[in-house]
This record gives structure tokens, sequence and C-alpha cells, in this order.
């Protein structure tokens, strides 16, 4: 009615049209992108999750990332499809349909959350993965698990130890951010303590500890506020009985004392997180520094800290204590960063690990390291070689020179040597004896190696599809903020198939 009066000659689009317009869009570019995925020399990295819809419909997020001949660092969202159930080898079968269709078969790895029905997703794609050409040492590393997700179940047992802490703190918070009246009151005793800062509280997801560890950092801030509403504000002490009152200087003692600790934890998770740029390259660095921080404070004067570090200590343990269960693919990711190479992997593996475990993986490295090189190295196109001259060929003209005896065992002798010096000093031994880069504020790793065509081509190849490994499945997780505003409760009869043509297309 609107638009009749506004714009008369204006005819708005059916609901059908505007369905199939949008559908459209999606099948061309779906199109393109198959395109250049049958183009594409690099291997391709999955990350992938599963959600639960407003429809009450799962849907799983199949993302793709991979490093492109111009060395830029692609994530793509290449499936958002409905699926039954959250069974591990559903999951692998819809993974593999998803590749099938796109063509891909070309996997290096594939990133997922550490659910144990994952575990068998894994099992079932390592198997059809090997049958596809192209498989890197028979996709033993296909399996990442998820650092963030890990590292989200390490802090939340730790956190244990300040549940209670944590729940008055939050529930304060909750208090002032409840209403505008509220909110004001809170800001009136803020003013009143001299706190000047321009941001106020927020309130974090119960679900995300690195949300919980903002809202105890800005509430700290505000400790003397609080204090101030518990004297002053009658409904908020009342209020706040539900939870074991409001915090008092007790808890927040704690708070500040955790907090350091804590924050080691959201920088890495910070950095995990990441999908438009590399990743892969600083997940050991991040790990074995926390493994060092909670071994450091396993031995700290305070109790209440040396026993959240007990607590995460155990679950840290679970999942990379044991050196037979780390994806050595991360070890190597370091090893082709130019800024450390092989001997800092060592030096900070034998510092990290006790003599007979670092001595398994370091070996491990070296020998993965290796075997990826000469699997590279087979599959390089083979150059044509100049015909070499022979004796024969020389001489002729101009006075001419006798052949000498013996020039045929020479020959040999010399074919000889150039192979043993070949074998002895390979592409990959002139990068590890080169020196490193120096570290830079701005340095990047993708813009490094795509200079280094004439010097390592073969590591070159290499490196793309190593540093195109996500070690977090964030990629997906977000595809399900975008899902959960496409298929809020005002459009819960969307068709599983406009759902995906939606996220896919915007992506």
């Amino acid at each position: 009615m609107f638009y009749k009066v506004f714009i008369p000659d204006f005819n708005p689009p059916s609901r059908a049209t505007i369905t199939r317009d949008c559908y459209a869009l999606f099948v061309e570019k779906r199109k393109t992108l198959k395109d250049f995925f049958k183009n594409l020399s690099s291997r391709v990295c999955l990350t992938t999750d599963t959600w639960t819809s407003a429809q009450n419909l799962s849907y799983m997020c199949l993302t793709a990332h991979f490093v492109d001949d111009t060395w830029k660092l692609h994530k793509m969202i290449i499936n958002f499809c409905p699926i039954v159930g959250h069974f591990g080898e559903l999951i692998g079968r819809t993974v593999e349909k998803c590749l099938l269709e796109w063509g891909l078969k070309k996997i290096l790895t594939v990133t997922i959350d550490n659910a144990s029905s994952n575990d068998l997703a894994i099992k079932y794609l390592n198997q059809i993965v090997n049958l596809w050409d192209g498989s890197v040492l028979d996709a033993q590393f296909l399996h990442m698990r998820c650092a963030a997700r890990i590292l989200n179940l390490v802090v939340k047992d730790g956190l244990k130890e300040v549940d209670n802490s944590i729940m008055k703190a939050h529930a304060a918070v909750k208090y002032v951010r409840s209403s505008h009246a509220r909110l004001q009151k809170f800001r009136s005793c803020a003013e009143e303590e001299n706190i000047n800062s321009k941001y106020l509280v927020f309130l974090d997801i119960e679900t995300r500890w690195n949300s919980t560890y903002s809202m105890l950092k800005s509430a700290l801030v505000f400790r003397r506020a609080f204090k101030n509403m518990k004297t002053k504000c009658i409904p908020y002490t009342k209020e706040l009985r539900k939870v074991g009152g409001p915090p008092d200087d007790e808890d927040w003692d704690k708070v500040i004392v955790f907090l350091p600790f804590l924050e080691i934890f959201y920088e890495a998770t910070l950095s995990f997180s990441g999908s438009r740029y590399v990743t892969g390259n600083n997940f050991v660095e991040e790990i074995l520094d926390i493994r060092y921080t909670i071994n450091h404070y396993l031995g700290d004067s305070n109790l209440g800290l040396r026993s959240m570090t007990s607590q995460m200590k155990m679950k840290f343990d679970k999942y990379w204590a044991n050196v037979n269960n780390v994806n050595v693919l991360m070890f190597i990711a370091l090893v082709l960063d130019p800024r450390h190479k092989l001997r800092y992997v060592e030096w900070i593996v034998r510092h990290s690990y006790d003599p007979s475990n670092s001595f398994v993986l370091c070996q491990q490295i070296k020998d993965t390291l290796t075997l990826l090189f000469d699997f590279y190295a087979s599959s390089q196109p083979s150059t044509p070689q100049m015909k070499s001259r022979s004796m024969d060929d020389v001489g002729h003209g101009d006075g001419g020179t006798r052949k000498l005896k013996g020039t045929n065992l020479r020959k040999d002798f010399v074919t000889e040597i150039e192979l043993f010096e070949t074998s002895k000093t390979t592409e990959l031994d002139k990068y590890l004896g080169d020196k490193c880069v120096r570290e830079t504020n701005d340095f990047n790793i993708l813009s490094w190696w795509s200079m280094q065509t004439m010097n390592y081509p073969i590591l070159m190849r290499m490196a793309r599809d190593v540093l195109a490994i996500l070690i977090s499945i964030v990629a997906s997780e977000s595809a399900f903020y975008i899902g959960g505003c496409v298929l809020d409760f005002f459009r819960t009869s969307l068709t599983p198939r406009l759902v995906e043509a939606l996220i896919c297309t915007q992506d």
C-alpha cells in the first residue's frame, strides 16, 4: 500500500520471484566457484560443525580454506546443508557427499570439534580420502582438533574453583544492565566514586569463557561503584541475595588474582580464532606457552590459584600431553615459518616435554618433514633438461682437441658425484641451513613464501598447503550466527535449500 501511494509505477516483486532470483544468484556463484576449484593447484583444508536451528532442524556447515596462486588465504562457506543427526559416520558421509558435488578431492586436513562422535566421522573420511587421488601421506594427518574449543574446556575446568565469585559478579552486572533506571543508578554510583571510564560493564555469554574474562575485566574497573550500590541500593542487595549476596572484597580479590592468568588463555583464543590470516604457525608456540604457564602456577603460594591450575593441567594433558595424539603438521607449520625453522621447534619441544617424549616427538617431526618434502618433490612437475654435450661434440674446428683415453669413465664418475652432492644437499637442507628471517612487526609469512619461487620451488608448494590449515572451527561457527539471523522466529518457513543459498551466497 505504501509503494502504491509513494511510487505508483513501481510493482513490488512477489515472494516467489524474490526466492527464484536469490536461488538463481546462488547457482551462478556456485558454478563460478566450482570452475575455480577445478583449476586450483593447492590443497584445501576444511572446517566443519553442526547446529540446530529455530526450526528444530540440524544443519552442517562446511567451510573451505586454501591459499590461491596469488598467495591469498581464502575462507568460503561451501555448504550449509541439513543433516538428520549428529552421529559420527553420518557427518562423515555428508562431508563426503558435499566434496564430491564440488569435485574437491585434494584435502589436507579437516578441523572439527573434539566430540567423540567426530572421531568416527574422521575415521570414515580417512578411508574415503585415501581412495582419492592426491591424499597426502595416506591422510594420516587429516584430523585437526579445534584448539579454541579445547582451550574453552581447559579454562572451564579451572574456573570451577572460582565459580561462586564469578556467579556473584555475573549477577551484579546482570542487575545493572537489566533496565535503564538501574543503569542510571549505577552510573551515579560510579560518578560518586570518581570512576571516569567511557566504557560500562557488559554481560557475558555464559557458554563462552572468553566473554566471561572480558566481563570480569570491565567489572573490576567499577569495583568501588558496585560496593557503593551495595550500601545505597536496597533492591540491588535484595535481588543478589538469591545467589549468595553481592560480590564482596574477597570475591573481587579472587578475580584480581586469577585475571592475569586467564588473560594468557584469552589472547591465545583470539589468536586461534582468525580465519582471514594464517594461524597454524602460531599454534605450537601458544599451546606450549600455556603449558609452561600452567606448570609455573602449580607452585604458586595462592592455594586457590594452585587448585585452579591443577584442574586445568588435568584437562590440558588429556589432549596435548600425549605426543602420539598431537597432529605433527602443526609443528611443520612452525618449521615453515622462516623466522623459526627446525632448531627452534626442537628447542621448545625439549623444554616442554620430558626427555623420552621430547625425543620421540622431535624424531616424528623430522621424519614427517622429510616424508612430506619427498611427497611434494615426487609430485613436482618435471622440467626439460638441457642436452649435455659430449667430448665428441667439441674440438672438430680450429685445431680441435684429441679425445682422451678413459673419457667415458670420467663422465660416469662426474655423474655419480653430482647425484651424491644433490642427494646430500636438498632444497629442504638448504632452507633449514639458511639464516632465519629477522622478526618484524609487519612480517607477512604468505608474502615471504610468495617470493621464494626460485629459491624453494618445492617447499613453496608445501608451505602453501600447510599454512592454510585452520586450527579452530570458529569460521564454521560464525556461519551459525548468520544462520540465526536468517532463520529467526519470523522466518522459520524458509526451506533448507533457500537457507543454504542465502548463507553461502552472502559469504
